[in-house]
């Protein structure tokens, strides 16, 4: 009987490392889930601030074509 306690004891303490070891394991994934999801946030908005960085050069470029066009067609 003491021997079933004692391993009772033993099973008692494993169960607890490893419930302590998967609770660790669970908050490492998670730190490293929140940091893909900020770098990957990063660079989302490094990537619309190009986009709309090109959309304006675009539309500077479409509005001066579109004024040379009205002065060339103006002067005929």
């Amino acid at each position: 009987q003491e021997e079933a306690r004692r391993l009772r004891g033993e099973a008692e303490q494993l169960r607890s490392e490893a419930v302590a070891e998967g609770e660790r394991i669970r908050g490492e994934a998670r730190r490293e889930a929140v940091q893909q999801l900020e770098e990957g946030a990063r660079t989302a908005e490094e990537l619309l601030t190009k986009a709309r960085s090109d959309a304006d050069e675009l539309r500077a470029k479409a509005n001066g074509e579109s004024e040379r066009i009205r002065t060339e067609a103006a002067e005929r």
